[in-house]
């Protein structure tokens, strides 16, 4: 199931209401792939443009994993 492209299923059904913070989280994590060096406060678009933004294959590939890890904790603090 996670395997599908979340282009098939639009990321804010896949997400949730956080889908502005998680994309932002995105966004870092891809420029910090990338070797870049940035100031996150100045350079990344706020929670309210940043969804407005395509997303890019590597950001669609980051947003599953931590769909998958954010799940996995979730379930984890949720047994008693």
């Amino acid at each position: 199931m996670m395997a599908e492209s979340m282009t098939a299923i639009p990321p804010l059904a896949r997400v949730g209401p956080a889908l502005p913070q998680a994309l932002r989280l995105t966004r870092c994590q891809a420029q910090a792939s990338g070797g870049q060096d940035f100031d996150s406060t100045t350079q990344l678009s706020s929670e309210n443009d940043i969804v407005n933004q395509k997303i890019t294959r590597e950001e669609e590939r980051l947003l599953a994993f931590n769909l998958r890890v954010v799940s996995a904790l979730e379930d984890l603090y949720s047994l008693r």
